[in-house]
């Protein structure tokens, strides 16, 4: 296991070595509590620290994973492996940018809502439906995409427990419009390079995913992109839903929050 510990998956692949985990198997449900559990202690520190805590932890969570990125690429640069395969241009590498925005410029509007209703979902699918299920249950592939995914889920739910991220209905469409030029783009490179960045080519295995795969044809191509907007606006909507919920709960007014945030 120690060997096969920085090995990444065309490795694995090219030397015939079956050594993956498994959805919903034993040791995914054990990663997955083990993430649950940080979350949550993150979530309670968080809450419980005056302003200058939180600003220390956004700031320190904004440089963990940036830093986590730049080492996960030094490892697959120096493990001899294309680095095309592992870029980070992913929906959530997008969230880490955003995070390292949010966390340098506190008052920013502009990556509120895109937290709630598109990094806090697609994260959260990420420990549902890890991409890492064919690696070793403890290889440095499967911890960085679980603790990578874990901090990005922990800092938008500190953010919206404490009242800084409130979604807003509008919310839900200027998420959407703000990721079009970048799927574009991203369908653009999977089209021209023969990638699968952001699922958009397929959708890698992923029993959520497939879900629009099978509704356009089993075909790909800009018919199953679209499906994956549908199947996305409609989980949005879902999270909308939720976060109503939880604000009725809490005894809150709708959270329309502030019409600053778009």
């Amino acid at each position: 296991m120690q060997d096969l510990f920085w090995l990444h998956r065309t490795v694995l692949k090219s030397e015939g070595l079956n050594v993956g985990f498994g959805t919903f198997s034993l040791a995914h449900f054990c990663w997955f509590a083990a993430m649950v559990a940080g979350i949550a202690a993150y979530v309670v520190f968080y809450r419980r620290g005056g302003e200058r805590r939180r600003d220390n932890i956004r700031k320190a969570s904004a440089l963990f994973i940036i830093l986590f990125e730049i080492l996960k690429q030094c490892v697959v640069a120096l493990t001899g492996v294309s680095n095309t395969e592992t870029l980070p241009i992913e929906l959530c590498s997008l969230a880490e940018y955003a995070m390292l925005a949010d966390a340098m410029w506190p008052e920013e509007r502009f990556f509120r809502q895109p937290f709630l209703f598109l990094f806090l979902p697609t994260a959260i699918m990420a420990l549902v439906f890890p991409t890492v299920v064919d690696y070793p249950f403890y290889s440095f592939y499967t911890i960085h995409q679980f603790a990578l995914h874990a901090v990005i889920v922990a800092y938008i739910i500190a953010r919206y427990a404490t009242g800084e991220f409130r979604p807003t209905y509008t919310g839900i469409w200027t998420s959407m419009l703000k990721l079009l030029p970048v799927a574009a783009f991203i369908y653009w490179i999977d089209i021209h390079f023969d990638k699968d960045y952001m699922f958009l080519a397929s959708p890698h295995g992923n029993a959520f995913l497939g879900l629009a795969w099978s509704f356009t044809g089993n075909r790909g191509g800009l018919a199953y992109v679209g499906g994956l907007f549908v199947l996305l606006l409609a989980g949005i909507h879902i999270m909308y839903a939720v976060y109503r919920v939880i604000d009725a709960i809490r005894g809150k007014k709708s959270p329309a929050g502030s019409r600053a945030e778009f």
